[in-house]
């Protein structure tokens, strides 16, 4: 049996390093649903805050709980 071209090692040293896995995304989100899910959450506890003076943790428990 004959091999054709180079090793699939030698592919991946040669294969630029964004197409081999992504990069990791620092202070930031990889899913638009978790960045959506963050902006979500921090909207409740400022407008509770606003309107009711309420404290984030006491909000953040009334919220899952409901």
């Amino acid at each position: 049996m004959t091999r054709r071209g180079p090793s699939h090692q030698q592919r991946l040293r040669t294969r630029p390093a964004s197409r081999r896995h992504p990069r990791k995304v620092t202070d930031g989100y990889r899913a638009m649903w978790a960045a959506q899910g963050e902006a979500d959450v921090r909207n409740v506890i400022d407008t509770a805050h606003l309107a009711l003076g309420a404290n984030p943790f006491n909000t953040i428990l009334a919220t899952l709980a409901a």
